[in-house]
């Protein structure tokens, strides 16, 4: 059986399309909610963290944000090893 371990809701989210969720390795989950241009952080309680808005918005009558596909962690370790003189 596929069991529901954990969902999050709030007024006025909502990604037709595209959105995704990371779980992190502090318990917290990473979410894209990709048509809207906006990621955030938020913990196992519902407490947004940490949150971006792309800021590229387009249109002047209706103006929207540029999507963003995906978002994801990357552990530090990586980009030491990636970029080392930095």
């Amino acid at each position: 059986a596929r069991d529901i371990v954990w969902s999050f809701s709030r007024p006025g989210f909502y990604s037709g399309s595209r959105g995704a969720a990371q779980r992190l390795p502090n318990g917290n989950h990473r979410v894209t909610k990709s048509n809207g241009g906006h990621v955030f952080e938020v913990t196992a309680e519902g407490k947004v963290v940490w949150e971006f808005f792309n800021p590229t918005v387009k249109g002047k009558k209706n103006p929207k944000r540029d999507a963003i596909y995906r978002l994801e962690r990357i552990d530090r370790s990586y980009l030491k090893r990636a970029l080392p003189d930095r």
